[in-house]
């Protein structure tokens, strides 16, 4: 089964894409796409630092915590 999701806690695409599609059956799959240093409001900091810091959390969130 496929799930796309486009969870509410990142932001809105800025392309027509899914941030993520669940595969489920006798394993889960996670692909995603479109991750970028850009917060919850759109921003992307100046900072590539700030931006590799908000990238990792929409990462970690995504693969290790699972929630959609």
């Amino acid at each position: 089964m496929r799930k796309f999701l486009n969870p509410e806690t990142i932001h809105k695409p800025v392309a027509p894409y899914v941030h993520q599609i669940e595969i489920t059956g006798p394993d889960k799959w996670l692909m995603m796409s479109g991750q970028i240093g850009m917060d919850i409001e759109g921003n992307i900091p100046d900072d590539p630092l700030e931006h590799e810091e908000i990238l990792l959390e929409i990462l970690w969130e995504r693969t290790f915590l699972m929630r959609p």
